[in-house]
C-alpha cells in the first residue's frame, strides 16, 4: 500500500506492521487514523506519530464495508454481522446485522440520509425505514456504487451501463447510459457524476 505524506509516496507493507499484502479495503476516520481490511480476514488500524505509524491488528472475517455511524467505526463482514469499535475497550463488537439480512459489499449516505447498500442480492435503498431493491439490480453483479457530493442521488454500473438514480420522497431514475453504444469499451474503475440537472 502507498501512502502519500504531502513530499513523498511512501511504502506500507507487512514488515512496517500490516498483517499481509492483500488490501481489500482503506478508510480514514475522522482523527485520520487509517483503517485496513484484508482479502482473508482482519483489520488493521494505523495511528499516524511522528514519522511513522503505530499498528494493532484486530481478527474479524473478511470485510466488505468500512464506514462511520453516529461518530462511530463500523465495519461489515461477509458473513453479513456488523462489528462496532469500542474506543475505550479498543476492540470490535460483532453482532448480527438484523436490519439487513443479505450481504453487504458497500453502502453510500446521500446529503438527505437515506441509504443505498449494495449487497449479493442487489441494490436496496432505505425509504423510510423500510428496505426497497432496485429491480433491475436483482443477482445482477454491480461493480461501482457511488454516491452524488452535492445531492440525493447515486449511481451504479453494471456490464458497461451507468445508471442513475435521485431519491427523495420515492425513487426515481434519472438515466440510463450504455457506453459501449457511445464508443466507451474500456472498463470502468470509477465514477464520478455532476449535479442533477
Amino acid at each position: 500500500m502507498l501512502i502519500y505524506d504531502g513530499i513523498a509516496f511512501k511504502l506500507l507493507d507487512k514488515y512496517d506492521g500490516l498483517e499481509n499484502n492483500f488490501v481489500s479495503k482503506v478508510y480514514i476516520d475522522k482523527n485520520e487514523n487509517i483503517w485496513i481490511s484484508y482479502y482473508e480476514g482482519g483489520i488493521t488500524k494505523l495511528t499516524p506519530e511522528i514519522k511513522r505509524f503505530s499498528t494493532r491488528f484486530y481478527k474479524s472475517e473478511a470485510v466488505v464495508s468500512i464506514f462511520e455511524e453516529d461518530s462511530i467505526l463500523k465495519v461489515i463482514t461477509i458473513d453479513a454481522k456488523i462489528g462496532s469499535y469500542n474506543q475505550k475497550e479498543s476492540k470490535f463488537n460483532f453482532q448480527e446485522n438484523k436490519r439487513i439480512e443479505v450481504k453487504l459489499i458497500s453502502q453510500v449516505a446521500l446529503g438527505n440520509g437515506k441509504k443505498v447498500y449494495q449487497t449479493v442480492d442487489g441494490l436496496y435503498v432505505d425509504l423510510n425505514n423500510k428496505l426497497q431493491l432496485i429491480p433491475e439490480t436483482e443477482f445482477n453483479y454491480i461493480k461501482i456504487l457511488r454516491k452524488n457530493k452535492t445531492t440525493n442521488t447515486f449511481a451504479y454500473e453494471s456490464d458497461g451501463v451507468v445508471t442513475a438514480y435521485g431519491v427523495e420522497d420515492k425513487i426515481e431514475r434519472l438515466f440510463s447510459l450504455d457506453l459501449k453504444k457511445i464508443g466507451i469499451t474500456s472498463k470502468v474503475t470509477d465514477l464520478d457524476f455532476g449535479e442533477k440537472k
